[in-house]
């Protein structure tokens, strides 16, 4: 039988307070750890949901242009393409308006990137550019990417070309998650 410094601190069923009040905490504890995990739980899924419903701009918006790039070469790479980032120019920085190099079944397309703020719209100029750098480089096709939109003036453009392809924000997350849907676009 444990002996008690004061009986005054042990209740009637022989449980001194000090002891109570050591397993109350230890439930508190235990309840508050509980609660953090649950909160962990729904940020996460509040993420995953956001991702899945179209918002990329929040997964890449932390991201430089260039680690944008090697984000899009990873889409070609997991679709089973072949891609290489562009070599810059030493002196200048300058990539000819090509982010990414693929060959995928004998064909080759040049990709330019665009990491703009969701506001900013990518225009008409940029894909008559890269339409010259395809025909210039002999490419088949061009994809365009930005984790923003096109103007409509680049979507009419880019419209009347069967080798362009304009992928938006909305549209890169899908193409994360459907690798099937990717191929296609890179088959047609």
């Amino acid at each position: 039988m444990t002996t008690y410094l004061n009986p005054s601190l042990q209740n009637s069923s022989g449980i001194s307070s000090l002891n109570l009040a050591i397993a109350l905490g230890m439930i508190i504890l235990f309840i508050i750890l509980l609660l953090l995990l649950r909160y962990e739980y729904r940020k996460k899924r509040a993420r995953t949901l956001m991702l899945k419903h179209g918002r990329v701009h929040n997964l890449i918006k932390g991201l430089t242009p260039e680690a944008f790039e090697v984000w899009v070469q990873g889409l070609f790479i997991n679709a089973g393409a072949e891609a290489v980032l562009s070599k810059r120019e030493a002196k200048t920085g300058f990539d000819h308006g090509i982010d990414v190099e693929v060959k995928y079944k004998g064909k080759r397309f040049c990709v330019q990137c665009k990491k703009y703020g969701k506001w900013r719209n990518v225009d008409e100029t940029v894909v008559r550019d890269m339409y010259g750098v395809k025909s210039y480089g002999g490419y088949d096709k061009v994809f365009i990417f930005t984790t923003s939109r096109f103007s409509s003036r680049a979507v009419d453009w880019a419209s009347k070309k069967k080798d362009i392809v304009l992928i938006n924000g909305a549209l890169l997350q899908q193409l994360r998650d459907n690798r099937g849907l990717f191929i296609k676009m890179m088959e047609q």
